[in-house]
């Protein structure tokens, strides 16, 4: 598992399909489906999921967050075209805020808040948005959130 610290004060966590790295590549299928399906990866489990935010928060914490005060959050979404990316990002429920950007041939769905960095809090969002990503063919791929004193 690994996590970076911004000198801008966000850590950072990335999850691929299975491991967790930074930053992840995610490979474009080139089967009968077509260009609009990323590869077909399994996801880490629930319980490694947990783990990784874990992780994310021991770091956090390190680096001089207050883990109890709300902070800005970002969690990262990549799907094989834009028109899946902005299919998902409409999906996206209030009050979370979604962009859709080119990410190098993928297109990647950044989902914004401000919330308290808490598994609990972290696990909610990432399942809500484990689900739209599934269904428009696309992956989770992780969150970072800033460092809150």
């Amino acid at each position: 598992m690994s996590w970076t610290t911004f000198s801008a004060g966000i850590v950072s966590i990335v999850l691929g399909f299975g491991c967790a790295s930074a930053p992840v590549e995610t490979p474009l299928d080139d089967s009968a489906d077509g260009p609009d399906t990323l590869d077909e990866n399994v996801p880490l489990s629930e319980a490694a999921q947990v783990e990784a935010d874990r992780a994310v928060l021991a770091q956090l914490q390190q680096t001089g967050a207050d883990l109890t005060k709300p902070t800005h959050i970002i969690h990262y979404l990549y799907f094989a075209s834009q028109d899946a990316a902005v299919a998902a990002r409409a999906h996206v429920p209030a009050p979370l805020v979604a962009t859709v950007d080119d990410a190098e041939g993928e297109w990647e769905l950044a989902v914004a808040h401000d919330d308290v960095p808490s598994l609990a809090n972290i696990a909610k969002v990432r399942q809500q948005l484990m689900a739209i990503a599934a269904a428009h063919r696309g992956a989770y791929d992780g969150w970072e959130a800033a460092v809150t004193p």
